[in-house]
């Protein structure tokens, strides 16, 4: 998820070109409660539950993680680039200041239960966009940069 016209957005949502420049998390926060996620605390895996991390250095969010199905690590998007896995949120955290061009901390966690899931239909958007990709990826070689 993420507000550019390429992906797909909260409906109602402005995109990042109707909004300031420096985003901050409370404006992703506003977006995935309208699909049940709710602010949390722990990193930690919680059975019956999807987690999310929002990352945000001092020009605003710049990343996102979603936990892997039973706490397996966290995966994330790199941009255009493939998915990524990592193990700790903090694998992928760096600097706050916008200078070094990293992703800085987690700012926010959110979760939501499974059944809220399912019921925002979230389950079958993933499934097929899962299928999509997987087409796309039989008929089109990727290519490292």
């Amino acid at each position: 998820m993420w507000p550019h016209h390429d992906y797909w957005w909260f409906p109602g949502m402005p995109l990042f070109s109707d909004i300031p420049e420096e985003t901050p998390p409370e404006y992703f926060v506003i977006g995935f409660s309208s699909i049940g996620y709710k602010p949390c605390t722990s990193r930690h895996f919680e059975l019956g539950f999807q987690k999310v991390a929002i990352y945000a250095n001092d020009a605003g969010v710049t990343h996102m993680a979603r936990q892997r199905l039973f706490g397996f690590g966290w995966v994330s998007k790199l941009g255009d680039c493939e998915d990524i896995y990592h193990s700790k949120l903090e694998d992928v955290e760096g600097e706050m200041s916008i200078a070094v061009q990293q992703y800085g901390k987690v700012t926010q966690l959110l979760k939501r239960s499974w059944w809220s899931a399912i019921k925002n239909k979230c389950a079958s958007r993933a499934f097929h966009i899962t299928m999509e990709l997987r087409k796309y990826r039989r008929t089109h070689k990727w290519k490292a940069p």
